[in-house]
């Protein structure tokens, strides 16, 4: 209406026209984005829920592992072992011994004609 009434020139209604289709087009790439950026965050929550789940499944190994896992109230070495692999350890039941061999102490037995020749410290092998 404005072009027959002269208000308007038709070089002002064609770009008038071409900045419509330009904004349209526009506002077309900006929902497109819009769209993906939606998906993306889809994406990333189901990321960040499999990302806690997996860290759950983490912590709960960790404990299974805390809980069976033997602690020795002291640095030693394991003798007799009394169990092997695919042996189940029940309550009350020992699997190995322990010794602890920061304190080592000897029971010997000697004749009463060999103590003169022994003294404190003097040396000796166990076999």
């Amino acid at each position: 209406p404005l072009l027959k009434e002269g208000f308007v020139s038709a070089e002002d209604v064609d770009r008038a026209r071409t900045a419509q289709r330009a904004a349209e087009a526009d506002l077309n790439a900006v929902l497109l984005q819009a769209q993906s950026a939606a998906s993306a965050v889809s994406g990333v929550d189901a990321l960040v829920a499999q990302r806690a789940a997996v860290e759950a499944d983490i912590a709960l190994t960790k404990l299974h592992l805390e809980m069976a896992t033997v602690r020795a109230p002291f640095d030693g070495r394991v003798i007799s072992l009394k169990t092997s692999v695919g042996q189940f350890a029940s309550a009350m039941r020992p699997i190995f011994t322990l010794i602890d061999t920061r304190h080592w102490y000897v029971i010997a037995n000697f004749r009463e004609t060999d103590l003169k020749n022994i003294r404190s410290g003097t040396p000796l092998s166990l076999i």
